[in-house]
């Protein structure tokens, strides 16, 4: 059943998965070659890196790692209400997101993309934005990875094939998910061979739409306490 909380998350979701898609392609097209988004690739990568005694790379990718895990760290500490309760604390981990993000874009062009701890500061970005989706949705949508949403659409799929149409609206909303990151990564690589050499170019949209995710709860939020006052 579509409901108003369907539609939020749907809202919420499609667009952080659009801006991580943006995020990853990006880094992935101009940087060393590991991801600030998707920690399973980082591991398998580090896990080769220890293999081939690429002291170095493993390094690189340890770096982004332990940056997603502190960036998801800080939304366990700042995110106190359950699933879908909202709160202006959700507002403050979103800009906190885009000052992190806006933070690395600019250390990458002033350093030229030469030091691994500029890319640090994207990774933690997309830890708190990983973090932030998981708390808020208590689990049920992701948008920094597609592993689990892939999953989650084939759970679905074998659900309703022997029967089970109670959560048949979830087969459209992953599949939106799935198709939100493709378009994000295009975007991105589209984005990147319009604006040049400039990470702070390339990655501004992904400092703006946190914000603008950020901007919409809060409205939502003064509005429910609003409407409780009255």
């Amino acid at each position: 059943m579509f409901t108003k909380k369907t539609a939020f998350t749907y809202f919420i979701t499609v667009i952080l998965i659009f801006n991580s898609g943006w995020i990853d392609s990006v880094v992935l097209y101009n940087s060393f070659g590991a991801s600030v988004a998707v920690m399973s690739g980082n591991l398998r990568i580090l896990g080769h890196s220890i293999a081939g005694s690429d002291w170095i790379f493993m390094y690189k990718v340890a770096i982004l790692i332990a940056g997603f895990v502190v960036g998801a760290a800080i939304n366990g500490v700042i995110m106190k209400t359950d699933a879908y309760v909202i709160s202006e604390d959700h507002t403050k981990t979103l800009v906190l997101q885009s000052a992190v993000m806006l933070t690395g874009t600019l250390l990458i062009d002033i350093f030229n993309n030469h030091r691994v701890i500029d890319d640090l500061f994207l990774a933690m970005a997309m830890g708190m934005q990983n973090s932030f989706t998981t708390l808020f949705f208590g689990g049920f949508a992701r948008t920094t990875h597609m592993t689990g949403t892939t999953t989650d659409l084939g759970i679905e799929i074998g659900r309703v094939l022997r029967g089970n149409m109670d959560n048949l609206w979830k087969i459209p909303f992953f599949i939106t998910c799935m198709t939100m990151f493709v378009i994000g990564n295009a975007a991105g690589v589209i984005w990147v061979q319009i604006t040049g050499e400039y990470f702070t170019l390339m990655l501004f949209p992904s400092v703006i739409l946190p914000i603008f995710v950020g901007i919409v709860i809060l409205l939502t939020y003064n509005m429910k306490v609003k409407n409780h006052s009255l």
